[in-house]
């Protein structure tokens, strides 16, 4: 029998990790960056309600954007969407 060897694999780099997440970590920055001035602003603890209300309020824009996303890859630029949500 013969033995299968592997090359040995490297882990990349933190910069070229960095620089490949870059995307990733900038929406992750900003969504801290404004989930802490919600939390500086409201008068009250940040509680179910709030959460809630907002998640409730972002899954129609979520939802917007996902399919607007694939109406512009897919070479189309209709932009209509808007008036009809």
């Amino acid at each position: 029998m013969t033995a299968v060897t592997f090359p040995a694999t490297r882990s990349l780099p933190a910069r070229f990790w960095l620089a490949r997440n870059r995307g990733l970590l900038i929406a992750i920055a900003a969504f801290l960056a404004l989930f802490a001035m919600q939390l500086l602003i409201s008068p009250s603890s940040y509680g179910f309600f709030d959460f809630s209300y907002q998640s409730g309020g972002g899954a129609t824009l979520a939802l917007a954007a996902m399919g607007q996303t694939l109406v512009v890859l897919g070479g189309g630029f209709d932009l209509s969407a808007g008036a009809v949500i």
